[in-house]
């Protein structure tokens, strides 16, 4: 055996896994800290130099692209960090190839067919929609292969957990290189840009984010995988991959359905505004992120080797870094959301207290720990879709109703009243099945 890997190996199956997620998270939490600092800008700098107009064309395209990248990857990332990490600590590498190759496969496929038909679908309502928003629909569709292999990747790479190269493409080189390319643009015209000129700075810097993940994942894996032959278990990554797709993109539309709806009963320019404060809210889920990224595979891990007690501890651990990193971030967006908005521009201020609902949205999730992740990666991927599923469909009866009455303050109160339905959901799900309490609110003799 290599002895590069046998040195791997041994960290990763070490028994100090409080270590490995503070080291994990710590890195993670770098990344996405870096990445709020350069979306916030590059958000900044695409509602100073598109206008609100043109602003709120640009959100409402990206936000249909989100989610058909969730359909385009079909659950497969989840699936690779699931089975990968599992692969991996039993060195079952023919499994492991396998799953490599038909995951791509499958993405690459499915992925450009969602492409071909949106673009037709848009060619066919050609007379009906504007001709910029025309032009930008077709290139953000053009991005969706690019972007869902991009995803993939950084799945296969999370397996390893390796946290800060697996983020680092799409959460700081790919918005780098937007505002790299935006002001390139705005430099040639010195006016306001266009939204498929926006869009099309974005299909550029997908583009390298996707040859940079693909270059990554082949240069950390520790051992020469080629050397393998591939087998398939196509079966159980299928119903892997379902589950989490379906959760996934329920999620997704969970999160842009009050951006999309926005947008469509009260005005583009309205949803430009509220994607501003949706925008500055979403800070609060890096410090989650930061923690669930390395904390996923190692719940696989645990669970699939009976590992209770080291369990709990982990999800313990989990949902304190959890708490610990999001309560600051809260009341800051709280007591300066105002001034944060005013950057995008005068007009964004009215969303001051559309963020605030949004932010103790973040809370509740914060507060809940980290029940969604733990039952997918336990294998509870079908319960946790039923329990999205309803929350989905509270979120767009809200949304619907509040919205033309309340505005973007409807909007944020329908989406923050189906988080905390949904949590709520989750958590008794995850305290009857699993018997762990995944909220900072559990102790252990040693806190």
């Amino acid at each position: 055996m290599d002895p590069n890997y046998k040195k791997f190996l041994k960290i990763i199956k070490s028994r100090d896994l409080s270590s490995v997620l503070f080291r994990g998270a710590a890195g993670s939490l770098i990344i996405n800290v870096s990445q709020a600092g350069i979306t916030f800008v590059s958000h900044i700098f695409l509602a100073r130099l598109l206008g609100k107009d043109n602003y709120g064309d640009y959100v409402y395209v990206f936000s249909w692209l989100s989610i058909l990248l969730i359909f385009s990857v079909f659950g497969f990332d989840k699936a690779l960090i699931r089975y990968l990490a599992s692969y991996r600590i039993s060195e079952n590498w023919d499994f492991f190839r396998g799953l490599l190759h038909f995951s791509r496969v499958f993405v690459l496929s499915l992925s450009t067919f969602l492409a071909a038909i949106t673009i037709i679908m848009i060619i066919s309502l050609g007379p009906k929609v504007d001709s910029e928003l025309f032009k930008t629909f077709i290139i953000a569709s053009l991005t969706i292969p690019f972007l869902a292999i991009a995803t993939l990747q950084q799945g296969a790479i999370n397996a390893l957990k390796m946290v800060v190269s697996a983020e680092i493409s799409l959460k700081i080189v790919r918005p780098l290189l937007l505002i790299g390319f935006v002001a390139i643009i705005w430099l040639i015209r010195r006016c306001y840009l266009l939204s498929y000129q926006a869009m099309t700075a974005n299909f550029f810097a997908v583009l390298i984010a996707m040859i940079a993940n693909i270059a990554i994942f082949k240069f950390r894996i520790p051992i020469d995988i080629d050397c393998y032959k591939r087998s398939f278990d196509k079966r159980r990554w299928i119903n892997m991959a379902v589950p989490a797709l379906f959760i996934a993109s329920m999620m997704v539309i969970l999160r842009k359905t009050d951006i999309i709806m926005t947008g469509i009963l009260i005005g583009l320019p309205s949803a430009g505004i509220y994607n501003a404060a949706t925008r500055i809210s979403g800070l609060v889920s890096f410090g989650i992120l930061s923690v669930i990224t390395i904390a996923a595979p190692i719940f696989a891990e645990l669970y699939s080797s009976d590992r209770k007690s080291d369990l709990q501890r982990i999800v313990r651990l989990s949902a304190k870094g959890i708490f610990i990193l999001c309560i600051p971030l809260c009341l800051f967006l709280i007591i300066y959301g105002k001034i944060i908005l005013g950057f995008f521009g005068s007009e964004f201020k009215t969303a001051y207290w559309a963020l605030v609902v949004l932010v103790g949205g973040q809370l509740i999730n914060a507060v809940c720990g980290p029940v969604g992740y733990l039952l997918i990666m336990t294998g509870y991927q079908t319960i946790a879709a039923k329990a999205v599923l309803i929350a989905v469909i509270i979120n767009l009866i809200l949304n619907y109703f509040l919205i033309p009455q309340y505005g973007i303050i409807g909007a944020a109160t329908a989406t923050t009243l189906s988080f905390i339905i949904w949590n709520i959901i989750m958590l008794v799900l995850v305290m009857k099945i699993l018997k762990i309490n995944p909220t900072v609110f559990t102790f252990s003799k040693g806190d």
